[in-house]
């Protein structure tokens, strides 16, 4: 007896608005049956806790290898406190949840700024996904205070749900202060590699940079 399956795929529109005080969110919108983008969003988070946030960003990507994606969010509540909240959500049709608190408020993540300084993938080889984070300290560009950390994290989901965090990377500010990340098989060994680009001082003009291969063991 022959048999029909049918796979139904469902593409929502993810964003986020940021840089905007108290009023940063990560907006979820649908399309209806001819294509047409629903407005407004079905889904709005605009923010942690009850309180509201200057800037998100956000991935998507299975974190704890459930074989299903979370939305990871990454908060600043003030433009000029420099702590971060990396929060981990369930998203279904018709809500969102917090499932892994990654970072509360951390100032170890120092700018706390997470554009293009978030992955999920298999950084450490050992077949499964992890978060990595690199941060940001060109505070100069800004005005603002900064540790320039330079540092990376990996963010890792166990067997009980717990997360371990581990520093991979903590750069002397006087080379580097900030940088961007990706994973992946750089150098063509079979294994995956974390490749960043570094960055020192004020953003707005020319400065010096580094494109550095790292190896987690």
């Amino acid at each position: 007896m022959n048999k029909s399956v049918v796979h139904i795929i469902i593409i929502v529109l993810i964003v986020s608005n940021s840089f905007m005080q108290d009023a940063a969110a990560v907006e979820i919108l649908d399309f209806d049956e001819n294509g047409e983008l629903i407005i407004p969003p079905g889904i709005i988070i605009d923010g942690y806790d009850n309180k509201k946030c200057f800037y998100a960003s956000i991935i998507i990507g299975d974190v704890d290898n459930d074989k299903r994606n979370e939305m990871i969010v990454g908060w600043k509540e003030k433009q000029k406190v420099n702590k971060g909240t990396i929060l981990g959500y369930e998203v279904t049709d018709t809500n969102v949840s917090v499932k892994y608190t990654f970072a509360f408020e951390d100032e170890a993540l120092d700018m706390s700024y997470f554009e293009k300084m978030m992955v999920i993938a298999d950084a450490d080889n050992d077949g499964k996904n992890d978060l990595i984070v690199s941060t940001r300290g060109d505070n100069m560009s800004e005005n603002i205070e900064s540790h320039h950390y330079g540092h990376v994290f990996m963010y890792s989901i166990q067997s009980d749900g717990t997360i371990k965090k581990d520093l991979l990377v903590d750069m002397n500010d006087e080379y580097a202060e900030s940088s961007w990340i990706d994973v992946g098989d750089a150098d063509n060994d079979g294994k995956n590699e974390i490749v960043l680009a570094t960055g020192k001082g004020d953003r707005t003009k020319p400065g010096r940079s580094f494109v550095i291969m790292v190896e987690k063991k």
